[in-house]
């Protein structure tokens, strides 16, 4: 690597380190998730071990998390510091890719400053989420595997590229469970790959190319799912998803509306980037080094495609994926919106390329550095005012539609993030009045949100009943209001 590169990168992650800093200086509110990671992370922290693995979340992220709340005794600068320094490191295997695969390395500029700039990328990596570290693993999981195959010689670089991509796979199910399929997908390509060394002595090397791979999984991985199986007594590879589920959701009849409105939110209102994004795969041709090359182009691809589809197949019940599990893979489809702009511009004016990526970045912009989760600031208010009006309880146990109220108030999760949430509490008044009362250790708080109560649990407001349930405090907010309900 000569000095230009190691200059450009250097910018590129600092530009990228800015981004994010500013953007978790601009959130209002904890994610939704938020609260979970710091249940996780706490865990850890204090030498919890066998808790800290039992989580229903994986272990890499809040892992992490623990470490940076060593530094700085924050758990929500801890969880977004992880996220920003990770996702920021993202765009050197991503210009890395870009510099392996295309002529220009202003295809690989241009590639990256997308990245940094793009509105669903920045905002998701810069959050209490996974997603900033998924995205870095993901990234430099094909990078380490397009590298590989650099080495024809079955070499020791290339045993070692190998054995990185299995720690960079490994790694990405320890922080999702469905990182699991990169391995498929990767050995899928050794397997299938230079056919003609299953019949010219070459099985050895094959043989050994998917040994370097998985050995991290049968060290780290395997042994995960080995306890969460023991633990659930069920075949699963996670706390959160479990294989009843997935038989369930296995052959559904996937609906075009729910088809649309994941393709609309995984591209989020960059319909611009869209459309550079077909017009760079029309006009690749020309783009693309000689070499390896094409087969890499398909190795992303299919790695985009088939991710693609089991998150459509498996996301949820809903049919409708969120964008924090789509949005790591617009990285492997954003060198050609670069391509597209690339081509586009030059076609114009040779000397407005620049012009048009700032034009572009421009559209970007607003939408990166708008207010995050500032509609969200009800849910801290009444949190905070639960923490600071109860009395007689040290540790208040709350049940509302939301994490971030009981985080906010100081209480613990009830049941990781299943029996805390309202809407898994029941249809009924009834049945809401039963869960309240028989959940672990009994609620203390109930907190509703008048906006879509009725639609949750329909006779709540005609069967409401004082001696069940004691009005304390209630909050409003434009068209609705939040009511704090003491459980008697």
């Amino acid at each position: 690597m000569n000095k230009q590169t190691k200059l450009i990168l250097f910018i590129l992650f600092g530009l990228a380190l800015i981004v994010r800093l500013a953007i978790a200086l601009n959130t209002y509110v904890i994610s939704s998730d938020g609260p979970l990671y710091i249940e996780a992370a706490s865990y850890y922290y204090n030498g919890q071990f066998k808790e800290a693995i039992s989580h229903p979340y994986h272990p890499v992220y809040p892992f992490l998390m623990s470490l940076a709340y060593r530094l700085i005794g924050n758990w929500e600068w801890a969880g977004m510091l992880v996220s920003i320094l990770l996702s920021s490191l993202a765009v050197i295997p991503l210009y890395l890719i870009a510099i392996k695969l295309f002529t220009s390395k202003a295809i690989a500029v241009i590639s990256s400053l997308f990245y940094i700039f793009h509105q669903e990328l920045a905002r998701l990596s810069s959050a209490v989420l996974t997603t900033g570290t998924f995205i870095f693993l993901l990234t430099g999981s094909v990078y380490l595997f397009i590298a590989s195959r650099e080495e024809t010689n079955m070499t020791r670089k290339r045993y070692l590229f190998l054995a990185l991509t299995g720690v960079f796979t490994m790694l990405s199910f320890l922080t999702r469970p469905d990182g699991i399929v990169l391995l498929f997908i990767f050995v899928a390509w050794i397997v299938f790959l230079d056919f003609r060394l299953w019949w010219k002595g070459g099985l050895k090397k094959k043989a050994l190319s998917l040994l370097f791979i998985t050995l991290p999984w049968l060290l780290a991985a395997i042994p995960y799912i080995i306890y969460m199986i023991r633990k659930s007594g069920e075949f699963t590879i996670s706390g959160k998803l479990s294989f009843d589920n997935i038989a369930k959701m296995a052959n559904p009849v996937i609906k075009l509306q729910s088809i649309y409105i994941t393709i609309a939110d995984f591209f989020g209102a960059s319909g611009i980037f869209l459309a550079l994004i077909i017009a760079g795969w029309l006009v690749r041709k020309g783009h693309i080094k000689d070499g390896f090359n094409k087969i890499n182009i398909w190795i992303i691809l299919s790695v985009f495609i088939v991710y693609f589809i089991v998150l459509i197949k498996f996301a949820d019940f809903a049919l409708r994926i969120s964008k924090r599990y789509t949005t790591p893979l617009i990285p492997l489809i954003i060198f050609w919106g670069a391509i597209g702009l690339y081509v586009i511009a030059n076609k114009i004016s040779r000397r407005g390329l620049i012009a048009s990526v700032l034009v572009v970045i421009g559209m970007f912009i607003p939408f990166t550095f708008k207010p995050v989760n500032k509609d969200k600031l009800s849910e801290r208010e009444v949190g905070e005012w639960i923490k600071y009006n109860h009395k007689g309880i040290a540790q208040p146990l709350i049940v509302a539609d939301s994490n971030r109220i009981p985080y906010y108030s100081g209480s613990r999760i009830i049941e990781h993030y299943t029996q805390s949430r309202l809407r898994l509490n029941g249809t009924n008044y009834s049945d809401l009045m039963e869960n309240l009362r028989c959940i672990k250790h009994k609620a203390d708080y109930l907190v509703i949100d008048t906006s879509d109560i009725d639609i949750i649990i329909p006779d709540f407001r005609s069967k409401l009943n004082p001696s069940d349930l004691e009005e304390i405090n209630i909050f409003h907010y434009g068209n609705t209001s939040m009511v704090v309900y003491r459980v008697k």
